[in-house]
């Protein structure tokens, strides 16, 4: 829907996602898969509510973190730390 110009339309896909994301995250903690869908589902909204987008992002960070310090393996994790943090960078101070 974004790359169609329908923004408001990706937003509303993306935050049912989210909702998904966030009830199983909540759910079953120790599933660092359904953590890694959560921290997703943030960076979509992210790009697609700028307004809120270092609010998202910060979100997205800090469950990464916990991911790392809990020592939940998710390939490629220290890399979305790298991301999220040049993302919050470039986002500016919210």
């Amino acid at each position: 829907m974004t790359a169609l110009g329908k923004g408001d339309e990706a937003r509303d896909y993306f935050l049912k996602a989210l909702a998904i994301a966030q009830r199983l995250a909540q759910a079953e903690p120790q599933r660092a898969d359904y953590q890694r869908d959560l921290i997703v589902s943030l960076v979509r909204i992210a790009q697609t509510d700028p307004a809120h987008a270092v609010e998202h992002l910060r979100r997205a960070l800090d469950l990464a973190r916990v991911l790392k310090t809990r020592g939940l393996l998710v390939e490629g994790l220290d890399e979305m730390i790298a991301a999220l943090q040049a993302m919050l960078a470039q986002a500016g101070p919210g």
